[in-house]
């Protein structure tokens, strides 16, 4: 499977992030916050299948989904 990886830069004014590429398990998305590897359920939730909650809401930070 070929993978994507999208940026988001963080403003502290949102927690939600959109997965906009498809995937077949949601172990399968993984989160990184400054670089650091983030863990579901302790650092974040699925709202939906195509969006991830942050637990905390990140400021001046790089959000990216790979």
């Amino acid at each position: 499977m070929a993978y994507s990886i999208v940026e988001y830069t963080a403003s502290g004014a949102t927690a939600d992030f959109t997965i906009p590429f498809p995937y077949i398990e949601q172990s399968d998305v993984k989160v990184y916050l400054n670089g650091v590897l983030k863990n579901i359920t302790s650092d974040y939730t699925f709202s939906n299948s195509t969006t991830i909650l942050l637990n905390s809401t990140p400021t001046a930070a790089i959000v990216t989904g790979k």
